[in-house]
């Protein structure tokens, strides 16, 4: 599965890039897995002001998708080390994360000589802990 045959799925539908987004979100498996990489490729991006639940064409075209690809194996978030992020990646805000609600996504970008993530506060450059885990992140 990849992102033209979902978006063919939900052709005509002006919010099939968020619905894809969040059927990928929901069902990934990881990075390298097919539903990761559509994340990766597409433009659309959600504000953390804003739950996909409350759209009621959102969550009838998610029914759509899982109708036509059906439910993944959801996989439980783990901690990542920061030496295996790269731009366009896929995190995940933890519990204690203060600019950004938890479990929000979020995708990194290049930014300096480091990588970050945007969050409701603004650019959020993302540090390794001792032992070189991403803090306040999860994939």
């Amino acid at each position: 599965m990849n992102l033209r045959e979902m978006r063919d799925t939900l052709r005509g539908e002006p919010k099939a890039d968020e619905a894809i987004f969040w059927y990928c979100y929901t069902w990934h498996t990881g990075k390298g897995s097919p539903l990761y990489n559509v994340l990766r490729e597409l433009e659309f991006f959600p504000s953390s002001k804003r739950q996909f639940a409350d759209d009621p064409d959102i969550i009838r075209l998610f029914g759509v998708l899982e109708h036509v690809f059906g439910a993944q194996v959801e996989v439980p978030y783990r901690p990542v080390y920061l030496r295996d992020i790269e731009p366009d990646d896929i995190l995940v805000a933890g519990s204690n994360h203060k600019c950004l609600p938890n479990r929000w996504p979020v995708k990194v970008f290049p930014f300096g000589t480091g990588l970050a993530v945007m969050c409701n506060d603004g650019i959020h450059p993302l540090h390794a802990s001792k032992d070189g885990l991403v803090e306040g992140f999860r994939r």
